[in-house]
């Protein structure tokens, strides 16, 4: 490979690396969110996940200070940051989605 192709594939790995850990990191409020729900529904996880990324980000881009900031591929994962916006995500997604009641009856 050529060093330029070596660069991005090192680039794109470490990136791949850091979205894994903090979707791992999301998907503790998701998880336990969806567990205690009457009715789990994808769109808990998701919203966590998005919850947590939109916060790592700004914290990042804002220059917060994270006292649980750790590193995954040289790169910053501001963990309570993460934590934090995936719980407020899990918490918008229950408040915006109320559990549907389960029928056996069809309208109509």
């Amino acid at each position: 490979m050529t060093l330029l192709l070596r660069e991005v594939v090192g680039l794109l790995v470490g990136t791949l690396v850091w979205l894994a850990v903090v979707a791992a990191l999301c998907a503790v409020p998701g998880m336990l969110a969806a567990r205690f729900r009457p009715t789990p529904s994808g769109t808990t996880l998701r919203a966590a996940l998005l919850g947590g990324l939109l916060a790592a980000g700004l914290s990042a881009r804002l220059g917060v200070p994270d006292p649980a900031l750790f590193t995954a591929a040289a790169r910053p994962v501001p963990a309570l940051w993460t934590l934090a916006g995936a719980s407020v995500g899990v918490l918008l997604a229950a408040f915006g989605n109320p559990p549907l009641p389960v029928s056996d009856r069809t309208e109509g």
